[in-house]
């Protein structure tokens, strides 16, 4: 019975280990995703900015 309850312990133990891990691993990839989404949108924005202004200096030239 001593045995049993040691392995018992000894599995539950493991296993918060694992899960804390695992729970650390999703904060870590969601900080990542978090990064990877806003530089995207940067970007995204930047090439935006860029086709507007050229829009504007175009129209600017036509007009003048």
């Amino acid at each position: 019975m001593d045995t049993f309850l040691i392995a018992a312990v000894a599995f539950f133990v493991v296993n918060a280990l694992v899960f804390v891990a695992y729970l650390r691993k999703i904060d870590v990839n969601g900080d990542a995703v978090r990064k990877l989404e806003k530089d995207q949108f940067t970007a995204a924005y930047n090439r935006q900015s860029a086709k507007a202004r050229k829009a504007r200096s175009s129209a600017a030239t036509a007009n003048a």
